[in-house]
């Protein structure tokens, strides 16, 4: 009899130490808001300037800045759209142009091909689900108080977000704490544009994000957008970063004027 109270009060107490290193865990182990575990810059490979600007950019801040390829959609063909889902109306000529040498959208296709490769390169990451990817453009400055104005806004946005917007142009949504807003959706209507600054929650990337982008439909932050209505989406205003005023174009308007 006594064996075996000894032996119930030894269980008890093991279940009481696991439930409170549980719930330590819980309280101090998994973070309350966003976080930026890794930082990537898409940028094409004859964009060297762009890198460089960028480079000095993060090591001014002290951010590990990481280089990510970006696709030149220059390359694209007819026959090479498909595998990559992306039909082929996406890129095909003008009726009138007969010979069909002038394709459209390359530079809108391989922005979005680019920046699902980098997603897809972070879902393999081994990462926990709460972890946090920014991915920026190279065509952005990043200011002196970026990493300062970073810690107020992830405060203010749950841990629980699968995609936070820290740049938009024509911002849609309901603001839910000081310059923080839960974006919505519109298919009528042009919002919430602009994929040159943001970040994604790892745990997202598979179940939600990537089967979304398994085909292209829309350009590329337009096509994120009509899922901000169904997806934990956040935005800032005012935008954390700026557009690099060094730069004329964007590489995307670049290639799609080429090739007119």
């Amino acid at each position: 009899m006594k064996i075996g109270m000894k032996l119930n009060t030894t269980a008890i107490f093991a279940i009481v130490v696991i439930s409170v290193a549980v719930l330590v865990c819980i309280l101090y182990c998994i973070p309350a808001h966003p976080t930026l575990d890794t930082i990537h810059v898409l940028n094409l490979d004859k964009d060297v300037k762009r890198w460089q600007a960028m480079e000095a950019d993060g090591q001014r801040l002290g951010l590990p800045l990481q280089r990510f390829p970006g696709f030149d959609g220059s390359v694209l063909t007819q026959h090479t759209v498909h595998p990559l889902g992306v039909g082929r109306a996406m890129i095909r000529p003008n009726r009138k142009d007969k010979e069909g040498k002038h394709l459209v959208n390359l530079g809108l296709v391989g922005c979005f091909v680019a920046h699902r490769n980098l997603l897809t390169h972070l879902s393999t990451l081994p990462y926990s689900d709460s972890a946090g990817h920014l991915v920026l453009e190279d065509d952005i400055k990043l200011p002196d108080d970026f990493m300062a104005r970073w810690a107020a806004i992830s405060e203010k946005v749950p841990a629980s977000y699968d995609i936070l917007q820290c740049g938009l142009w024509h911002p849609l949504g309901a603001e839910v704490a000081p310059g923080i807003l839960r974006l919505g959706s519109d298919v009528t209507q042009r919002k919430n544009l602009g994929a040159f600054c943001y970040v994604v929650r790892h745990g997202a990337l598979r179940t939600k994000i990537l089967p979304w982008l398994q085909y292209m439909v829309d350009a590329y932050d337009e096509q994120l957008a009509l899922k901000y209505g169904e997806w934990n989406a956040y935005g800032v205003q005012p935008n954390l970063v700026a557009v690099n005023q060094d730069f004329e174009e964007s590489s995307i308007n670049q290639i799609n004027e080429a090739y007119k």
